[in-house]
C-alpha cells in the first residue's frame, strides 16, 4: 500500500510473500482492484493510517486492524489467483556425466490457486517455472525472441560487418553508408567498392551494386546458418555436420567455391576433393546459390581477407569473458558473430541449456524486411498483423470456397468441419485457393499465409501424409503462435523429427510436402524491387527448410531436395501492364473471326498448355542448367502468347499506349501466372489479395509516379493522391467476385477531402467486413493506419471497428451501420459510432456548408526559395528582411497577423509584428482581402476550430485562413459563434479525425466544410449579442465570465439544431474526453520542449498559477501552436480552466 499509494509506483506487476523456501506470487491488478481502488475502503483506512489518524501506528496495528479484517472478509465472498511453488519441491539433481536435470519425483508444479504433483522426472517438468520466474514474465519485459520484434543488438552488429548504419531522414529511419570516418575498408561494402570502382567510375552506380552485393551475400549467409543450425538439431549436435565456421571456410575465395561448387551443385556431380572437404553438406536447389548478373562484375572470392574492427557493443566476448574490443578478419568476424546467437528453430520449444540469444527465422524475417527497405525507410510488420489479416482473410476462402462447390450455407470452420466427408476433395477445394501480396516486400504475409493454410487444414481435420492418409487432429494439431506454425502431439508436447523413426518420418514428410504444395499452387508474390523478391523466395525456403527430411532411399543421409518455388514469386510492376486485366475473359476469343485467326486459336492454346508444362516441371527441381533452360523457354513461351495476338485481342480495350511511358517492367497479369488461368486460358482471378503496399504520394519526385500511372485508367487516380491507393484499385481487378481483401493503409483515403474517388470506389465495390485501427503498433512510422479487412462485393454489410496494441490485443470499438458506407465521396470518420453518426447526418440536415456564407483564403506565405518577384536567394529566406518584430520601421509597413497571436475571441497582436507587402513575397495574396472591413480569421495548426474577428488593414500569414463575408447583411459575429462552439469543434472532430495528435492541422478545405444553421434573426442577435461580449471582455483583459458565456453560447447553437439531451450528452462527452489526454506534474517554470517531451504537442491544461499563460505563451516556438491552455472546449487562462476542467495537469507555482 505505502508504495503504490503514497510513492505512486506504477511498475509493480506482482506482489511476492516468501519464507524463502515457499513462494507466493499475486498480480498487482487483483491487489489494487481489490484493495488499493480508492472507491475500496481499506483505501480510506489506510490513509487515515498514514495520517495518524487511527488509535495504532505501527505497521503491525495496520496488519492486525486493517489488512488481515479486509483479507478474511474477501476470501468468504471472492477468489483470487495465486502462483505457488515450494523450492524443497523442485530440488534439482545434477548429473556430472551428461549435465541433465532432473526434477524430484514428487516435485509440485507450478500452479495457479492449488497444489499439483508433477509426478514426472526430467527437464521438462522445471519449464513452466523457469518461464514464470523470468523478467518476461516477472517484470512484464519484452520478450527478446518474440517474431514481432526486432533483435536489435544482432542488426546493429550485422549492418557494422556490411558497412552500413541506420540514419534519421526527416521522420523515418533509413539505412545508408556509413560516414567517411567511421567506414572500415575491410567491411564487406566498403570492399565491394574499392572493387568495383575501376569498372564503375559512377559512384552512386557503384555504390548502388555494391550493396546490392552485400544483401545477397548477406542472404546466402543467414540462410547457410539456418540450414546449418537445422542439421545439428538433427544430428543431435554432432561436430561433424558444422560447416559455417573458419576452420571449413578459411577464405572468401573457398567461400565462393563453397555457394557455387558445393551447394549449388547435387552431391553425385561434386568433385571428389570436394566431397572429402564437405561430406556432410547437403545439395540445395535455390537459385539463392545462383550467380547473380551483378556477380558477374564481382563474386565473393573478390573481397580480401583483412581485419576489420569489431562493433564496440558487439556479442562477442574475450577470453575473460568481456566484451571483445580488438580486430579480427572479416571472414572471420562474420562466422563468429553468427555462432554467437542460436539460430535453432524453437518450433520444439523448452528451454536450451546454451546463454546464446535465439535468432529464428521470423525473427530474421524482421531482419530481411528492415535492410530491404533500406531506400525508403520501410517499417517491418510485426506478426501479430500479418496472421491476424492472413487468418481472417482465409477462413472467409475457405469457407466461401466450400459454400460455392458443395451448395452449403456455413458461416465458419467449425460448420464446415462438420459437414466434411470426404477427405480428398476437402484438401482439392482447400488446395484450389490462390493468395497474391502484389507489393510483396520480404514475404511475411506470405509465410503467415503458410502457417494459417497449414492450420486450417488442421483444423478441418483433413491434414494427410503423402499417400494421403489423414493425420487426425486429435493425435496432431498444426497451430499458428505468435507468426510461428506450432505443432504438438495428442500429449502437447512439441513434434520433434527423428529421422528412421517411422511415424516421426511421415510427419515430417507430410507437412514438408504440404507446405511444398501451397507454396507452388496457392502462394503468390510480385515487387518491383529484385531484392525484396530475393528475400520472399528465401523466406519461403526457409519455411521448407524447417520439415526438411532424410530420405529413406539414402538410408536417412541426405537431405529431401528444395523445389523451384521462387517462379511463383515476380520481379515486376503490379499497377503497370500493358494490357488491362479483363477477369473471366477467354483470351482467344478476342481475336477476329477469320481463318488466321483461327489459327492464331489454336498456338494460343498450344503454348498456354506448353507454358503450363514447362512451369511445373521447373518447380519440381532439376540442374542448374536444366533451370536456366526452362526459365528461357518460359521467358520465349510468354512473349510469343503477347505477340500471337493479344494487340488484336484487346485491341477494342486497349489502353491508348503512350509511347514516353518505359513498360520493361510492367508486369502482364493475364498471362504471368498460368496458375491463374483456366485451360481455355480465362484469367479467373485470385480468392485473395493481401498486403502493405507501399505509401508514396504521386507527387512525389518531380511528379514521376503521377505521369507514370496516369493513363492507366485507375478511376482512383488523382495527382495529390497516393501509390496505395492504386495498389487497392489493383487489387480489385486481380480478386475474383467475392474474393477476400486485406491491406494495411493509412487513414487519409477516409478523412481526406481530397481522397473522394477511392471513398467512392471502396465503398461502391467491397463489401467492408471489418477494420482495425493500429494503435502504436509502427512506433516510428509518421502516418496513422489501419488494416482492411473487405470482400469483393457490391452487396455492402455492417462494418466491426476495431484497435489493436502494440501488445497484439484487439479492443472492440463499435459497429458503423452499412447505410454509412454505400457508395458515397463524403469523409468516413470511421472512430465515431453509430450513435454520433446519427448525430452527424441531423447536423448537416439543418445546415449550409460555411462556403455559401463566406469567401476562404489562404493567407500570406512570406519566404520561399525561388518564389516571388524577383525570385527569393537562400539568403533572404534565412534573413526574413521582410517581416520585423517591434516597433514600425516605416508607413510602407503594414500590421502581420500569425497563428500564435490569436485565440477564441482573441486577438494578440500588440503593435509588435510587421510585414513589407509587395510583390517581393514568396506567395502575396490580393490585398483587397485583407481590406475587408472585418473578417474572420481561422488558426491552421491545432487540432480544433479556433476563430476570431479582425478588422480591416491587417495582413495574415498562412498558418491561418481568411474568412470573408458574401453579403453586407451577413452577421459575422453569429457565424463566428457557432464556429466556436462545441457543436463545431464535434463536426471537425468527423471531418478531420486529428483530434490530439501530434502536428494536427485545419486545412481549408476542412473550414470550408463546416457548417452553419439556418437561424432566425432573433437567435442570430442572441449569439452575436454574446460573441460582442466575450470579444470585448478579450479585449480588456477581463477573463471571469469568458467561459460561461461560452457555455451560453453552446447552449444556444444546440437550440438552434434543436438536438435532445442525449444527443448534447453525446457532443460534451466526447469533448470532455479531448481534453482529458494525459495528466503530469512538470516542475515551474518549464519550456516548450520540456512540455512537448510529456504531451507529443497536444493540447494540455495548466492549472493553480495564474501567470501560467503568459510564462508558457512566451516560451512557446512562435511558429508552433500557442493554444498550450485549452480545455471545456474554448481558450481559457489558467485560473477559469481550474474550475471547470478535470483531472488537470498539476503545475506548482
Amino acid at each position: 500500500m505505502l508504495e503504490y499509494i503514497r510513492f505512486g509506483n506504477r511498475e509493480i506487476k506482482y506482489l511476492a510473500i516468501t519464507n524463502f523456501d515457499e513462494w507466493y506470487f499475486f498480480d498487482v491488478k487483483d491487489f489494487v482492484r481489490y484493495f488499493a481502488s480508492k472507491s475500496n475502503p481499506v483505501y480510506e483506512q489506510f490513509q487515515k493510517f498514514e495520517a495518524n489518524q487511527m488509535s495504532g501506528n505501527k505497521t503491525s496495528d495496520f496488519y492486525n486492524d486493517i489488512a488481515r479484517p479486509a483479507i478474511d472478509d474477501f476470501l468468504k465472498t471472492c477468489d483470487i489467483n495465486v502462483v505457488r511453488f515450494s523450492l524443497a519441491d523442485v530440488a534439482i539433481q545434477a548429473h556430472d556425466n551428461d549435465d541433465k536435470r532432473v526434477i524430484a519425483s514428487d516435485s509440485e508444479a507450478i500452479h495457479s490457486g492449488s497444489s499439483a504433483k508433477a509426478g514426472v522426472n526430467g527437464e521438462k517438468q522445471l519449464l513452466p517455472l523457469y518461464k514464470f520466474l523470468s523478467p518476461e514474465t516477472l517484470l512484464a519485459k519484452p520478450f527478446a525472441n518474440d517474431s514481432n520484434s526486432l533483435n536489435k543488438n544482432f542488426y546493429a552488429e550485422l549492418l557494422h560487418i556490411i558497412g552500413l548504419e541506420e540514419v534519421k531522414d526527416g521522420g523515418k529511419k533509413i539505412i545508408s553508408r556509413k560516414k567517411p570516418a567511421n567506414r572500415d575498408k575491410a567491411s564487406l561494402l566498403e570492399s565491394a567498392i574499392y572493387q568495383l570502382e575501376m569498372d564503375i567510375p559512377d559512384e552512386a552506380r557503384c555504390e548502388s551494386m555494391a550493396l546490392r552485393l552485400c544483401i545477397t551475400w548477406v542472404n546466402r549467409l543467414l540462410f547457410l546458418k539456418l540450414v546449418e543450425s537445422q542439421i545439428l538439431i538433427y544430428q543431435k549436435g554432432d561436430a561433424a555436420y558444422r560447416f559455417m565456421s573458419i576452420d571449413k571456410i578459411q577464405n572468401f575465395d573457398e567461400l565462393n567455391i563453397f555457394f557455387f561448387k558445393v551447394l549449388g551443385k547435387k552431391i553425385e556431380a561434386r568433385d571428389k576433393a570436394i566431397l572429402e572437404r564437405y561430406p556432410n553438406v547437403p545439395y540445395l536447389n535455390s537459385s539463392l546459390f545462383e550467380p547473380t548478373e551483378d556477380e558477374d562484375k564481382l563474386k565473393i572470392r573478390g573481397i580480401p581477407d583483412a581485419p576489420m574492427e569489431i562493433f564496440n557493443r558487439t556479442v562477442l566476448k574475450d577470453e575473460r569473458g568481456k566484451r571483445a574490443k580488438c580486430s579480427m578478419h572479416n571472414l572471420e568476424y562474420i562466422f563468429r558473430f553468427l555462432d554467437a546467437y542460436d539460430f535453432a528453430s524453437d518450433s520444439q520449444g523448452g528451454v536450451t541449456s546454451t546463454s546464446k540469444t535465439l535468432i529464428n527465422a521470423s525473427v530474421l524475417g524482421l531482419i530481411f524486411e528492415k535492410i530491404n527497405g533500406y531506400k525508403d525507410g520501410s517499417f517491418f510488420t510485426p506478426g501479430f498483423i500479418t496472421d491476424y489479416m492472413a487468418r481472417d482473410v482465409l477462413e472467409r476462402c475457405v469457407v466461401q470456397k466450400f459454400n460455392e462447390t458443395k451448395n452449403w450455407n456455413c458461416k465458419n470452420l467449425d460448420e464446415v468441419s462438420e459437414k466434411i466427408d470426404d477427405v480428398e476433395e476437402a484438401n482439392k477445394i482447400v488446395d484450389d485457393i490462390r493468395i497474391a501480396d502484389i507489393a510483396v516486400g520480404s514475404g511475411h504475409f506470405l509465410v503467415s499465409a503458410l502457417n494459417r493454410m497449414l492450420a486450417i487444414k488442421s483444423q478441418l481435420n483433413i491434414f494427410r501424409d503423402v499417400h494421403g492418409k489423414r493425420i487426425k487432429r486429435m493425435d496432431l494439431e498444426l497451430k499458428v503462435d505468435n507468426d510461428e506454425l506450432s505443432v504438438v502431439d495428442d500429449e502437447g508436447e512439441p513434434f520433434e523429427y527423428k529421422p528412421g523413426n517411422p511415424e516421426r518420418q511421415r510427419i515430417q514428410e507430410a507437412l514438408f510436402h504440404e507446405k511444398r504444395n501451397i507454396i507452388e499452387n496457392c502462394l503468390f508474390g510480385v515487387d518491383l524491387n529484385p531484392n525484396s523478391a530475393n528475400i520472399c523466395r528465401l523466406r519461403l525456403w526457409i519455411e521448407l527448410l524447417k520439415n526438411a527430411y532424410y530420405t529413406e532411399e539414402s538410408g536417412f543421409t541426405r537431405l529431401e531436395t528444395l523445389p523451384n518455388i521462387d517462379i511463383n514469386i515476380k520481379v515486376g510492376d503490379s499497377l503497370l501492364s500493358k494490357y488491362p486485366v479483363q477477369n473471366g475473359r477467354v483470351i482467344a476469343d478476342y481475336l477476329t473471326h477469320d481463318e488466321r485467326a483461327d489459327r492464331k486459336k489454336d498456338s494460343l492454346k498450344n503454348a498456354l498448355v506448353e507454358y503450363r508444362n514447362c512451369v511445373q516441371e521447373y518447380k519440381a527441381g532439376g540442374t542448374q542448367n536444366s533451370k536456366i533452360a526452362l526459365r528461357q523457354k518460359i521467358a520465349s513461351l510468354k512473349s510469343r502468347m503477347v505477340e500471337e495476338g493479344v494487340l488484336e485481342m484487346f485491341e477494342e480495350y486497349a489502353n491508348k499506349t503512350d509511347d514516353t511511358i518505359d513498360f520493361s517492367n510492367s508486369l502482364e497479369w493475364m498471362f504471368e501466372f498460368p496458375e491463374i488461368l483456366d485451360d481455355q486460358g480465362r484469367f479467373v482471378g485470385f480468392d485473395a489479395v493481401i498486403g502493405n503496399p507501399p505509401y508514396i504520394q504521386l507527387q512525389a519526385n518531380n511528379g514521376l509516379l503521377g505521369s507514370l500511372y496516369e493513363q492507366r485508367n485507375y478511376s482512383t487516380f488523382f495527382k495529390q493522391g497516393d501509390l496505395y491507393c492504386l495498389f487497392m484499385e489493383r487489387a480489385y481487378a486481380l480478386l475474383k467476385n467475392n474474393g477476400q481483401f486485406g491491406f494495411i493503409n493509412p487513414n487519409t483515403w477516409l478523412q481526406s477531402i481530397s481522397f473522394s474517388p477511392v471513398r467512392l470506389f471502396l465503398t461502391s465495390y467491397f463489401r467492408w467486413n471489418k477494420i482495425i485501427l493500429t494503435h502504436k503498433v509502427f512506433a516510428e512510422a509518421t502516418v496513422d493506419t489501419h488494416c482492411l479487412l473487405f470482400t469483393k462485393s457490391k452487396e455492402q454489410c455492417d462494418c466491426s471497428i476495431s484497435r489493436i496494441d502494440a501488445d497484439g490485443k484487439i479492443t472492440p470499438l463499435h459497429t458503423i451501420k452499412k447505410e454509412g458506407i454505400s457508395q458515397t465521396e463524403r469523409i468516413i470518420n470511421i472512430e465515431i459510432n453509430q450513435d454520433s453518426l446519427l448525430l452527424i447526418k441531423k447536423i448537416e440536415a439543418s445546415s449550409k456548408p460555411l462556403t455559401e456564407y463566406l469567401d476562404i483564403y489562404n493567407g500570406v506565405k512570406p519566404f520561399e526559395k525561388g518564389k516571388g518577384t524577383p525570385p527569393q536567394t537562400k539568403q533572404i529566406v534565412e534573413e526574413k528582411p521582410y517581416v520585423r518584430d517591434g516597433d514600425k520601421p516605416d508607413e510602407n509597413w503594414s500590421p502581420l497577423m500569425r497563428g500564435s497571436l490569436m485565440h477564441r475571441y482573441t486577438n494578440l497582436w500588440n503593435d509588435n509584428y510587421w510585414i513589407l507587402y509587395g510583390k517581393w513575397l514568396a506567395a502575396p495574396r490580393d490585398k483587397k482581402i485583407f481590406e475587408a472591413p472585418e473578417k474572420i480569421i481561422v488558426r491552421q495548426t491545432g487540432d480544433s476550430i479556433i476563430a476570431t474577428i479582425i478588422d480591416a488593414g491587417v495582413i495574415c500569414r498562412d498558418n491561418l485562413h481568411i474568412c470573408i463575408a458574401k453579403s453586407e447583411s451577413l452577421n459575422l459575429k453569429y457565424i463566428l459563434g457557432v464556429l466556436n462552439s462545441k457543436l463545431i469543434d464535434f463536426f471537425y472532430t468527423f471531418i478531420n479525425p486529428e483530434k490530439g495528435e501530434a502536428l494536427a492541422q485545419v486545412k481549408k478545405t476542412h473550414v470550408e466544410a463546416l457548417r452553419i444553421p439556418d437561424a432566425t434573426e432573433q437567435q442570430q442577435k442572441e449569439i452575436s449579442y454574446l460573441v460582442e461580449k466575450a470579444l470585448i471582455l478579450r479585449k480588456e483583459k477581463v477573463d471571469a465570465d469568458i467561459a460561461s458565456i461560452a457555455m451560453e453560447i453552446d447552449k444556444k447553437v444546440y437550440a438552434i439544431f434543436n438536438l435532445s439531451p442525449e444527443e448534447i450528452a453525446i457532443i460534451e462527452n466526447m469533448i470532455s474526453d479531448a481534453c482529458n489526454m494525459f495528466t503530469t506534474t512538470l516542475a515551474f517554470p518549464f519550456t516548450y520542449d520540456e512540455i512537448s517531451t510529456f504531451c507529443n504537442d497536444k493540447a494540455f491544461i495548466i492549472t493553480e498559477n495564474a501567470n501560467a499563460q503568459k510564462d508558457i505563451s512566451a516560451k512557446c516556438h512562435p511558429e508552433r501552436s500557442a493554444s498550450v491552455v485549452e480545455g471545456s472546449g474554448a481558450e481559457m487562462p489558467a485560473n477559469v480552466i481550474a474550475r471547470e476542467a478535470k483531472n488537470p495537469v498539476q503545475v506548482p507555482s
